[in-house]
This record gives C-alpha cells, structure tokens and sequence, in this order.
C-alpha cells in the first residue's frame, strides 16, 4: 500500500487559494472604505464647528511653548 494518500488535487487547492485571497481583499477593501467614509463624515462635523488643523496645530504650539517657558522659569527660580 502506498502511504502517501492524495485527498486534494494541486490544481483544486489552487483553485480554492485564489477564491480565498479574492475574498480576504475584497474584505480588506471593504473595511478600508467604511473607514474612509467614517473619516470623512468626522472631518466634516469637524468642519461645521469651526475646527481646522491649522487652529489645532497652533492650539498645541502656543501650549507647547507656554509650558516649555513655565519650565525656564522655574528653572531660574
């Protein structure tokens, strides 16, 4: 008797690789558009309240620098 006992064929699991990897990136795709849509209905709930990047970026350099000077002068203190 021969031990080596073939249930598959190669081409079938080749067959059935290639509808799994479709699958898997159809999915991939699937999640990366509701995300693109998720991120663009925030962007623009952002945008009726008046938020921009550009205000967030100054916001947090006018913190950054208020707390850096806090620390130079306790520093001198």
């Amino acid at each position: 008797m021969k031990d080596d006992i073939i249930l598959f064929r190669r081409d079938m699991m080749e067959k059935t690789r290639n509808i799994m990897r479709i699958r898997i990136n159809l999915s991939i795709i699937g999640v990366c558009l509701i995300g693109a849509l998720l991120a663009a209905k925030s962007g623009k709930k952002a945008a009726e309240r008046g938020e921009t990047l550009t205000k967030h970026n100054q916001q947090w350099h006018q913190e950054y620098n208020d707390s850096q000077n806090t620390k130079q002068s306790k520093a001198e203190n």
